[in-house]
């Protein structure tokens, strides 16, 4: 089995007995040999049922699921293999519709083989690789922790530097040891770090890692998460180096320290990617202030826009983080802003402290200008000094005449300082005045701060109805519809509107011409990841305006989309063509009236479209009879007849997209087999595509011989001059001139088509579609495309006489 034989190889690395490039060449080789074999998988893995074994692997638990997979902790059958494994294991199953993808084994085969190789207390280590029949899953050390994203989001916000400080330490020990072994991981982010509860962190998830040494990896597009990315990641992706991963270890010391990222949830990944670009990123201390600075700087540094100016390596990151002291970060926390905050005294707890008391004033022996039986006198306490108290006394006590000479002594005596003026009483007027001022102030404030508010409200306003014109512009113009530039600045203009002023309005806007400028409205490759922004986008739109034109447009037509590429066996699938029908009526609900005629065309035709798609997998699906087939393509297709009927009156006013609906519907009414109505959309469809001189285009020919109903009609052949111009129908079969029959009456030409009454072919009535022919009231010519006019009137080489000459001067009840 492949998974015991890399175990034998790894065995034999460990011991030294081969070399790292025998052991890559051996894997290689069973790898490929274990994709050719068809061999039955050991165990089935369903996307309902949990298996007994996978490999040589039993299954004792289920651990999580995600979208492609599921995780289960397992153990190896062999005991000594389990323990060389450290017990139980987790291991990670790809679902099958995935296990079949090439791009999905590629990437989980790379993630194996970096798993193999890096051995680091900090990489979560994967022990095997199994490959099994229709069984593709991932051996893995099992880590009893929570993703470092859980942690800091939900249980404890913004990490204390001192906390995080030993934490980012050892994603940059890990990050560097995947380095020196020649590794990018390319998508490192909070989500693959796995925090256990002693405090340890692994990472995992390096599927889409750069292999630098042996040159293995999907280069050359823009992989990796948005929100932690380096911008050369999306603008140069085929030459990220590590210093991609140095960014995306700011992006994540960022969100540590912050507690989120720059950016709101539900900002525009465009946005983002702009920010980025600009190095337009705001401080984390706008999010959390008590971050040293020094960490700040250094941190600032790793997310340079500009991977020459950036922090080259984790190593050198690490030494910058390592100058901020502990000294620093104990000055930084003495000169907080709050240092000497009493909030008593602030808060009026307390009365207002008074100044320290003045010193007493002394008068000495030697300053006495009187007797000394006076200074005796006065000296009551005998310390040879006289206090004021002392003189104010004697001086109440015995009279004195007005030029004694005490007061002179006294007003010698040393300055004494003025007691401290009582605060000042604030009167009710005053108090007023404070008063009126302040409001003053804040009102001020308030009126500038809703001037400013008024003003981008209504430029977003402006800048709504801009694009919303733009976009009429490029529905009514052929011209512009062409121009990708054109949709460009009217995204623009919603983005812009938007961010002045987050309406439901803006938004909506805004995830429509996202859609139309990812083209989810056309045949486009379906990639998960693209999906799940704009999936993300036209949700936003619809919660925040359910019922909203735009929005519920915007959803239906990517749910649409959806429907049709997810895969038959995606338990999302159901769910996503039931709701496209849903957003579908609700957008052409919204969109009743006069004023939004070609809106209403764009949404006829995704609608009537998307019924088409259906109708066309109905004739296709091998689970159903002949029978059941044509019944289920009859019923989608009658459903999008019904939406060609609410749509007819808009028909013709200048839409890009009137040829589309008229020729979508023509078509549908062949599924439908609804002969009457294949043939009035055929007339509707002719007179708008009908040339000056009364011919059609080739491919207007073809189309309505091949849209008859049944799905053989598509393949049918055309006759090929000299000239390359194919419009003569050239039958193969008996089914083949039913095609042809029907395309006769629908170009106006019945007498062309009754000597192929004779044939018949027993699937189909050929009645039906010459009793359906509505005929007509006035002369008309038998409708032609421009080769096949051109060949009539000069002759086939068979045909001397010319015919055409007839069918231009046609008697009513006589065509041709």
């Amino acid at each position: 089995m492949v998974s015991d034989e890399l175990s034998r190889l790894g065995d034999l690395l460990e011991r030294g007995l081969i070399s790292r490039e025998e052991f890559d060449q051996q894997k290689e080789t069973l790898l490929a040999q274990a994709r050719s074999q068809s061999l039955p998988p050991v165990s089935v893995i369903t996307d309902h049922g949990v298996p007994s074994e996978v490999g040589a692997y039993r299954i004792n638990d289920t651990v999580g699921e995600g979208g492609m997979g599921r995780v289960y902790r397992a153990r190896h059958r062999s005991k000594i293999i389990a323990e060389r494994q450290g017990g139980d294991v987790a291991i990670k199953v790809m679902h099958h519709q995935y296990a079949r993808n090439k791009d999905f084994q590629d990437r989980f085969e790379r993630e194996a083989s970096l798993g193999l190789r890096l051995q680091h207390a900090g990489i979560v280590k994967v022990h095997d690789l199994v490959v099994d029949g229709g069984t593709l899953a991932l051996v893995m050390e099992i880590v009893d922790g929570q993703p470092l994203s859980e942690l800091v989001g939900s249980v404890t916000g913004p990490l204390p530097w001192s906390r995080a400080q030993p934490m980012f330490q050892q994603l940059l020990d890990a990050v560097a040891y995947a380095h020196s072994e020649g590794v990018v991981h390319r998508d490192l982010k909070p989500e693959n770090v796995l925090v256990t509860p002693g405090g340890l962190l692994k990472i995992l998830d390096f599927g889409i890692a750069k292999d630098t040494a042996s040159g293995s990896t999907k280069t050359g597009t823009g992989m990796g998460t948005v929100d932690y990315m380096a911008p050369e990641q999306y603008l140069d992706a085929k030459n990220v180096d590590q210093r991609a991963d140095v960014y995306a270890l700011g992006m994540t010391l960022y969100e540590m320290l912050a507690g989120r990222l720059p950016w709101e949830p539900d900002t525009p990944e465009f946005t983002i990617l702009d920010r980025k670009r600009e190095g337009n990123l705001p401080s984390p201390t706008q999010f959390y202030p008590d971050i040293p600075p020094g960490v700040v700087t250094a941190l600032m540094q790793a997310l340079h826009p500009d991977r020459k100016r950036r922090t080259a390596t984790p190593e050198a990151l690490g030494e910058a983080l390592r100058l901020v002291t502990a000294a620093e970060q104990q000055r930084w926390e003495q000169d907080a802003p709050l240092e000497g905050f009493d909030p008593a005294v602030l808060f009026g707890m307390v009365d207002e402290p008074q100044p320290p008391a003045a010193p007493e004033a002394v008068i000495t022996a030697d300053q006495w200008d009187g007797s000394k039986e006076a200074f005796d006198a006065l000296d009551t306490d005998g310390d040879g000094v006289l206090s004021r108290e002392e003189v104010a006394a004697g001086l109440l006590s015995t009279p004195v005449a007005p030029a004694a000479p005490v007061a002179p002594v006294v007003a010698a005596a040393p300055a004494v300082a003025a007691p401290p003026r009582p605060p000042r009483e604030f009167s009710k007027r005053d108090k007023l005045i404070a008063l009126v001022g302040l409001v003053g102030v804040l009102a001020l404030g308030l009126l500038g701060w809703a001037l400013v508010e008024w003003s981008e409200r209504a430029q977003s306003r402006d800048e709504v109805a801009e694009a919303l014109d733009s976009l009429k512009q490029r529905q009514t113009d052929a011209q512009l519809n062409e121009d990708g530039s054109f949709l460009e600045q009217a995204l623009a203009k919603a983005e812009h509107a938007f961010e002045l002023d987050e309406t439901p309005e803006a938004r909506e806007l805004h995830a429509l011409l996202l859609a139309l400028r990812d083209e989810w409205h056309k045949d486009r490759e379906f990639i998960e990841h693209d999906f799940s922004l704009i999936d993300e986008a036209t949700q936003k739109a619809v919660d925040e305006k359910p019922g909203g034109r735009l929005a519920e447009l915007a959803r239906a037509l990517v749910t649409s989309k959806a429907c049709r590429k997810v895969g038959a066996f995606d338990e999302r699938r159901a769910g996503f063509c039931a709701e496209a029908e849903q957003r579908f009526a609700k957008a052409a609900e919204a969109l009743q009236g006069e004023e939004d005629w070609w809106l209403r065309v764009e949404v006829a035709w995704l609608r009537a479209g998307h019924f088409s798609v259906r109708a066309e997998e109905s004739q296709k699906d091998a689970s159903l009879s002949s029978a059941d087939q044509r019944a289920a393509a009859r019923k989608y297709a009658a459903k999008a007849l019904a939406v060609c009927d609410t749509v007819k009156a808009d028909l013709g006013r200048g839409s890009v997209n009137d040829p589309f609906v008229m020729g979508n519907c023509m078509k549908l009414a062949g599924k439908a087999e609804d002969y009457s109505e294949y043939y009035r959309w055929a007339r509707q469809l002719r007179a708008y595509r009908v040339k000056n001189d009364g011919t059609l285009d080739e491919s207007v020919v073809r189309k309505l011989y091949r849209d008859a109903g049944p799905l053989h009609c598509r393949k049918l052949a055309f006759t090929t001059n000299k000239n390359k111009v194919r419009t003569r129908p050239k039958p193969r079969s008996k089914a083949d001139r039913f095609c042809v029959y029907v395309g006769r009456h629908a170009l106006d030409c019945p007498n062309r088509a009754k000597d192929m009454l004779a044939e018949s072919v027993t699937t189909v009535d050929w009645t039906a579609p010459a009793a359906a022919w509505p005929g007509s009231s006035s002369p008309l010519s038998c409708f032609l495309g421009a080769d096949e006019a051109r060949q009539s009137r000069r002759g086939d080489g068979k045909r001397k006489k010319p015919r055409v000459k007839r069918a231009a001067r046609p008697v009513e009840g006589n065509w041709e």
